[in-house]
């Protein structure tokens, strides 16, 4: 009986280890087996990719050899917590690949224990997160950029809630009308109040085509200041999200003032019926 014992055990660890070679081979993360002295006894495939190194070349070698100088203590200290017992988490920092280039890596690394529950090696995973931090980089240099054309005022984001009717600036355009926060309120209805009663029909149509799907929603209109004058912007939105139904739920768009703009059309086009006045009276001159 007890040798029936034994060699179903044996056959359950000749399972679980073909489990984990094939494991191995399959990962994209850098899988790395270490002795009880943290000399490196398994390298992944993912580690050969991720650092370079061929098996043949880098079993045997301390950990460190994937440390740059300057990171020998924080590897001293990931080895000290788990000679502990201690499993060291999601821990992100350099390591180097074979040709010497740093790569940003998130590093798990926990103590493996024998039958006898003396530790007799440990299990790093280390996952490259280089791509991460070179795209949330990215990020915020986009975001740095966006929050100082925002700020220029010439643009302004907004966001409508359609169903309860509320719109929400989410930057402080509102002051280019010479409002403080406070003084417009979020309604529709209080900026829609704002809106040049000449140009009111041209906007209502633009936003029902849009929500009906018929066309894009860009619409250039006069909107009223505090001190009762009028500036013109370009309106651009889209509907995001829709209800289950099929209806416009939400819609994001930005305002941009564009008074300058419209106020070189009316010089071109105040100079162009002159020079047609002119044309005419020239040719009439030539006539008589």
């Amino acid at each position: 009986m007890d040798d029936i014992q034994d060699q179903s055990s044996i056959d359950k660890t000749a399972i679980m280890t073909d489990l984990f070679s094939k494991g191995m081979e399959i990962f994209d993360d850098a899988i790395i087996g270490l002795t009880k002295d943290f000399k490196i006894s398994v390298w992944s495939k993912g580690a050969e990719k991720k650092f370079g190194y061929l098996k043949s070349e880098i079993i045997g070698k301390s950990i460190k050899v994937l440390a740059p100088e300057d990171k020998l203590s924080e590897i001293e200290e990931e080895i000290r917590l788990v000679l502990t017992g201690k499993v060291v988490e999601a821990y992100e920092t350099i390591r180097l690949h074979k040709s010497g280039k740093p790569i940003v890596v998130s590093i798990t690394i926990a103590p493996i224990y024998d039958s006898n529950g003396a530790m007799n090696g440990a299990v790093a995973i280390y996952k490259d997160v280089s791509e991460k931090k070179e795209l949330a980089k990215k990020l915020n240099e986009y975001e740095e950029k966006c929050k100082i054309a925002l700020e220029g005022g010439q643009f302004g984001v907004w966001e409508l809630n359609i169903e309860n009717r509320k719109l929400y600036h989410l930057n402080c355009w509102k002051k280019n009308l010479g409002y403080e926060e406070s003084e417009l309120d979020d309604r529709l209805d209080a900026w829609l109040s704002l809106i040049h009663p000449d140009d009111f029909p041209l906007v209502k149509n633009k936003f029902n085509k849009h929500c009906q799907c018929k066309e894009e929603y860009v619409v250039e209109y006069r909107i009223r200041c505090k001190n009762n004058s009028y500036i013109w912007i370009r309106s651009k939105g889209r509907v995001i999200e829709w209800n289950e139904n099929g209806e416009p739920l939400r819609m994001i768009g930005t305002h941009e003032d564009i008074s300058k703009e419209r106020l070189i059309q009316e010089e071109l086009k105040e100079r162009y019926e002159q020079l047609e006045i002119l044309k005419q009276e020239a040719e009439s001159a030539n006539k008589a």
